[in-house]
């Protein structure tokens, strides 16, 4: 019989003796749970789980789960979940990840939500499973049971489309839990079995009954996520998103804006704040932020997303004193504004237009397609032009498969043309770049997303796509949301704009201010610059950060991806010198070879 060791946050593991689970703890770790040869560990900057006893079960919970966004509390929750006949997983709600631990059974499951918000890594081999919510740690673990062999591929995919898809990861024999999967360990087997799975059926629907099931689902997920009798915090941009969601939290909320300087991302905030009497905060983005949430910024992004999309790490201190928790507006324009699909702007007078139109697709041939074409595909850099001859015929068919595995699990949902595309970066959202936004912070603070329920994400699914490309449907609901507020008739920082414009009426005042400015020779600007953002450009990251642009030459004269030859050296430095002496800007790719090599392959 094996002997179970849980070092979660750090990893779960069964192994065979008490010995080997002692060696496996990093001096400083603190310990949660020990029994039996069961042992919890997580370090500092590592987010603790909820544990909750019922009788011989153990249940590490993390997030806020429920059952149809009722008003059931986690405990509630928890008593059902450890009830030994409880089976309705289908009917769980909300972002979380739940492992429960059978201490008479001797057995180990693990439960992912829908969405996947909250990824677990998995390595079994015979009586040894490892789990952990962190790449790195569970690499560490497994590092002592067996050689891990690095997969190329991946890292090929990640430099390719600046993330990772389906349950792959950069090590063999290391995998992502699929979401809506219920993952069992008993008697030195695993098994998986999937609880839900989405079927795609054509919608009758009306255009007003699309509006009302989005409104409802939208305001469910915001007033389920307020906490009651707490200081809920919202970062409050002057975009869209957020504003919706304080048109329904109100003074329920304490706004939060942080940007360079009081800029006109702040300036529209605080009015937004006003409109609704809600107590405003600006935190200021000191010049030198990347440098110093570096190292924490890239441990939580696990390779697998670029570690400066960590924007708010930095000030957890700040939010801690101000809030209880921290609502982020993340994943709406995902949902329900087609931010990934397959379009264009076009020009109007020499200027993008802000309405978008279908672009061309080859649908009998969607992989190669959504390879080229996928908005968030790195191309700021060509791939190609920079590896050695044979890399990318070597490492390409694992990538491809990966994609089309990814591409006919949607196609099995009955999904096709645009609405599959949508599927592709829909899954797995704790794979998507902005959910590092959250992750980041939860070891710290309360992190809540309160678009990630059942409704949401079964609406974003299945609504037309059609519906999507313009925002039609998302910009009436959120007009009728904030009606009272006048939240709408407020500029969107974005475009300085009122946000209530639809992106056609919005592409003609842009068109008017850009001919006028011409004519009458006017220093205006027609749209807000990156100074006038919340955070600054992707190149700022090396031009203003010494020591992460000494990171950058490092590594590319002495680490993996050149040592190894996935990358040429000299191709790597003369595109480095290009952007900093500013030629030309590679900034995105060279911050994906520093999170490469900073948060999983400087242990290879």
């Amino acid at each position: 019989m094996a002997t179970y060791a849980i070092e979660f946050s750090h990893a779960l593991t069964a192994i065979n003796t008490e010995s080997r689970i002692t060696t496996r703890n990093s001096v400083g770790d603190k310990v949660l749970f020990k029994q039996e040869g069961v042992m919890v560990t997580v370090t500092s900057n590592q987010e603790e789980p909820m544990i909750v006893r019922r009788r011989h079960k153990v249940l590490f919970l993390y997030g806020t789960p429920t059952f149809i966004l009722d008003q059931y509390s986690p405990d509630a929750v928890s008593d059902l979940i450890c009830s030994d006949r409880f089976s309705a997983y289908d009917q769980l709600d909300s972002s979380f990840l739940m492992v429960v631990l059978d201490m008479e059974e001797k057995s180990v499951n693990v439960v992912t939500d829908r969405f996947n918000s909250r990824l677990a890594y998995i390595y079994h081999r015979g009586d040894q499973l490892v789990i952990s919510t962190e790449l790195t740690c569970c690499k560490s673990v497994v590092s002592s049971i067996t050689n891990v062999s690095v997969d190329d591929s991946a890292i090929l995919e990640f430099l390719w489309f600046r993330r990772l898809f389906g349950q792959k990861t950069y090590y063999e024999n290391i995998e992502v839990v699929p979401p809506a999967t219920r993952l069992v360990f008993r008697n030195q087997k695993k098994s998986y079995s999937r609880y839900w799975a989405y079927e795609h059926s054509k919608t009758t629907d009306g255009m007003e009954d699309i509006e009302a099931r989005m409104s409802d689902s939208i305001i469910a997920g915001v007033n389920y996520s307020l906490q009651k009798n707490a200081r809920n915090g919202l970062m409050l941009s002057g975009g869209l998103d957020s504003r919706g969601m304080l048109a329904i939290g109100q003074q329920e909320y304490i706004a939060i804006t942080n940007a360079p300087s009081e800029n006109n991302e702040v300036k529209i905030a605080r009015q937004l704040a006003d409109l609704t009497s809600t107590e405003h905060y600006f935190i200021r983005r000191p010049r030198n932020y990347l440098t110093k949430i570096f190292s924490n910024a890239v441990n939580a992004s696990n390779g697998s997303t670029v570690y400066y999309e960590c924007q708010f790490l930095g000030y957890v201190d700040e939010l801690k004193h101000l809030v209880d928790n921290i609502h982020l507006g993340l994943f709406y324009d995902i949902f329900f504004c087609g931010h990934y699909m397959p379009k264009y702007q076009p020009i109007l007078f020499d200027r993008n237009a802000l309405f978008f139109l279908p672009q061309r697709i080859d649908w009998g041939n969607f992989v190669d397609e959504f390879m080229a074409k996928v908005s968030y595909r790195q191309k700021q850099t060509n791939l190609l032009k920079i590896m050695p001859i044979g890399v990318y015929e070597e490492l390409g068919p694992g990538m491809i498969e990966n994609i089309a595995q990814v591409a006919v699990d949607g196609q099995r949902s009955g999904l096709q043309g645009e609405s599959l595309w949508e599927y592709m970066h829909l899954t797995n959202l704790g794979r998507h770049y902005s959910m590092l936004m959250a992750k980041s912070m939860r070891p710290y603070i309360d992190v809540r997303i309160p678009a990630l329920t059942n409704a949401n994400y079964s609406l974003a699914l299945s609504m037309p796509t059609r519906k999507k490309r313009n925002w039609g449907v998302y910009l009436r609901v959120l007009k009728n949301l904030c009606n009272q507020s006048g939240l709408m008739d407020v500029p969107n920082s974005n475009t300085n704009i009122r946000a209530r414009y639809n992106p056609f009426e919005q592409s003609l005042i842009k068109t008017y201010k850009g001919v006028r400015k011409k004519i009458l020779n006017e220093k205006m600007s027609v749209s807000p610059s990156f100074a006038e953002r919340s955070w600054p450009p992707v190149s700022d990251a090396l031009m203003d950060n010494d020591e992460i642009r000494e990171r950058c030459r490092s590594v590319i004269e002495d680490g993996y991806l050149t040592k190894n030859r996935i990358l040429n050296k000299e191709d790597l430095l003369n595109i480095f010198d290009e952007t900093v002496t500013g030629v030309t800007d590679h900034s995105i790719f060279l911050n994906q070879v520093i999170t490469l090599e900073y948060a999983v392959l400087k242990t290879i």
